[in-house]
């Protein structure tokens, strides 16, 4: 293969003899698969420069010091005798190497492929206002568990802290109830559903520990209550009665003790429901001895272990997010990773995963409706979160970076057969590509809230059953999908001023417009979910790591034919669509196999479509494989040289 080199300084060129690079036949160029996604580009990195090169390039250096530039080209001769520009690139002179008479360097290679690896991992932030949807996610709330504690406080406090009420009664003052007044001690209520806790002072007619301002409530009541009756005259028993008022009383729990001094113990566990208006209301109903014309008197005493447990769920009023397509993110990244310039393209393939084709990313300020609210990301992020979520990995074609399904990149169809025509085959076992384990899901979310034992949206991890090694492979989302961290974010608008731990996350949801087109909306239909506190109201089902595996289910059978679940950082007893998520999952088929056949062939001519398959016969089997790496060198050809992802052997 004929070439020649071309040395562009300062605008001038000058056209190498072979004689000026040392390694010019070592010059060569491949096309390979990165991470088993589409095809890329490569070549020579680093050029040994001798005789006019070298006078050139030094003489620039000494000149232009850390100023210095120049850009090498390499061209090959056609079927049509005329010189073909095959790469063109800068030269690092911060490499620059001055040993025996050589100048050597390191090229840069300049394309969109070299770019993006040079900047992928850079974290940007992006101001939301700047990027947002036309249109906002009507966020119509996660219904919560609210859970309430609260303890009996009596008229005094004995000396082991037990709570003690004093009561008396005679003919003029005949009350037999004695009010309690309960207050809480912690409280984990959503904001901003309507309902109301609180205690009530002492003057006040009575003394609720919830109250229902705006509507029907219904939930659970539970705990333990220790009491006991001493000091009694002319009493013949005593309730604890827990009601349910508004202008009648309706008994909720009610318990019998008598005043022998004796612990009584009260284990609550009641379902009640009061309407708008209406409280819960703790008091002691004293029945008096035969006589009822007697006077009466006694103490009670709660012990101080006592507990009352309210558990009910609610749902906040809804909000308005900002929220971003996916593609106008990808862009942005794109065009920082360029310095700031127009000239790549984005794009995502549709039709694949209507769970890609209805995501919406989020930024965790937005959901806190912060001013000047920003979203961080890097390109790995995204190209991370594409994969683990999707199966989607990117492909570089010309000036268009497109995210496609992986799927997608090794077709069935044989586009290159090279039969018999190989020499030095050798066949081998990439171990690098079997797993023992694999990890898939998301990062785990620590929430101060009985919610988050809920959240199913974490890492779960499977066996392979395979022993040759012990490598695992990991398919996590750096985006996070948990519907629980959603809404607790969506608790904290408001707090401008008060940092949160996850304000620099990213969140994505799925969610269509609405009929009427005048806001997006949250996508529940086509998913039932069993085993969550509040199914109705869930959200992102379709993003669990079950579907996870599905999206990327046949790269998985590369190395597995079966995922024997092991264990998972959160709920994974929920069931999906009639699928319990914790099951072991078949596989049935892989994209390729993990053997890899390379061989040298005289056949110049690359495969037409490199997503295809190459066929070829070495000691009468017949090879199907992908393209891993194929390439040849310019300088002096020797043959191309072909890896391939062996697919079936025949």
């Amino acid at each position: 293969m004929l070439c020649k080199f071309v040395l562009i300084i300062d605008e001038v060129s000058y056209e190498l003899s072979n004689s000026a690079i040392k390694n010019w036949k070592e010059v060569s160029y491949s096309l390979k698969r990165t991470d088993y996604s589409g095809i890329t580009r490569t070549f020579t990195s680093k050029f040994e420069f001798i005789n006019d090169a070298y006078d050139l390039l030094l003489s620039e250096y000494r000149q232009q010091y850390l100023m210095a530039a120049a850009v090498i080209e390499v061209y090959t001769v056609t079927n049509n005798h005329e010189y073909e520009l095959r790469f063109r690139c800068p030269l690092d002179f911060s490499s620059m190497k001055i040993e025996a008479g050589v100048l050597s360097m390191n090229s840069v290679d300049d394309s969109i492929a070299s770019l993006i690896k040079s900047q992928k991992g850079t974290q940007f932030e992006y101001l939301v206002k700047d990027m947002k949807e036309a249109k906002q996610l009507y966020y119509d709330r996660l219904e919560l568990r609210n859970n309430i504690k609260y303890v009996i406080v009596g008229d005094k406090t004995d000396d082991n802290g037990n709570s003690i009420f004093v009561f008396s009664s005679n003919k003029d003052n005949p009350s037999n109830e004695k009010d309690a007044i309960v207050e809480y001690t912690s409280a984990e209520v959503v904001k901003r559903s309507g309902f109301l806790y609180s205690d009530l002072p002492r003057n006040e007619s009575a003394y609720p520990f919830f109250v229902s301002e705006n509507g029907d409530l219904s939930g659970t009541l539970s705990g333990r209550i220790v009491v006991k009756c001493y000091e009694a005259t002319n009493i013949g028993s005593i309730r604890l009665y827990i009601w349910r008022k508004k202008r009648a009383s309706v008994s909720v729990f009610n318990g019998l003790f008598y005043p022998d001094g004796t612990s009584i113990v009260f284990d609550l566990n009641e379902a009640f429901s009061i309407d708008a208006g209406e409280i819960l209301h703790c008091s002691f109903i004293i029945s008096r001895a035969e006589q009822s014309n007697l006077d009466s008197k006694g103490t009670i005493e709660v012990d101080s272990s006592s507990r009352i447990e309210l558990t009910f769920n609610s749902r906040s009023m809804p909000e308005m997010i900002d929220v971003i397509s996916p593609q106008t993110l990808l862009n942005k990244l794109l065009n920082s990773i360029n310095g700031g310039k127009d000239g790549i393209i984005g794009e995502i393939e549709s039709g694949s995963d209507t769970r890609l084709d209805n995501s919406l990313i989020v930024a965790a300020e937005s959901i806190r409706n912060l001013p000047n609210a920003k979203l961080y990301s890097s390109f790995s992020k995204f190209e991370d979160w594409m994969c683990a979520e999707f199966g989607y990995v990117p492909v570089i074609e010309a000036n268009r970076v497109i995210f496609k399904h992986r799927n997608n990149l090794y077709s069935g169809r044989v586009t290159k057969d090279i039969g018999d025509n190989i020499e030095s085959p050798s066949y081998s076992v990439n171990s690098s590509i079997i797993y023992s384990s694999l990890k898939v899901g998301y990062e785990k979310q620590d929430y101060d809230s009985v919610n988050g034992r809920d959240e199913f949206r974490f890492t779960n991890e499977y066996s392979t059953g395979v022993t040759l090694t012990d490598n695992v492979f990991e398919l996590k989302s750096p985006y996070r999908a948990d519907a629980c961290g959603f809404e607790l974010l969506t608790q904290k608008r408001g707090e401008d001023t008060t940092d949160s731990s996850n304000d620099n996350d990213t969140f994505f949801v799925c969610s269509q417009m609405s009929e009427n087109g005048s806001r997006y909306e949250l996508v529940r239909d086509g998913y039932t979910i069993s085993g969550v506190l509040t199914p109705d109201s869930m959200f992102n089902v379709m993003y669990s790591p079950r579907f996870m595996i599905e999206a990327n289910k046949r790269f998985i059978g590369v190395f597995a034919k079966t995922l024997l679940f092991s264990s998972s950082e959160g709920n994974a007893d929920i069931v999906i669509n009639g699928v319990v998520e914790n099951a072991d999952i078949d596989i049935n088929g892989g994209l390729f196999t993990v053997g890899e056949f390379d061989f040298i062939t005289n056949d110049d001519t690359l495969p037409p479509d490199m997503c295809g398959l190459v066929r070829c016969i070495f000691d009468n089997d017949v090879y199907f494989g992908y393209v891993k790496e194929v390439g040849c060198k310019y300088g002096q050809y020797d043959g191309m040289n072909y890896k391939l992802f062996v697919n079936s052997i025949q």
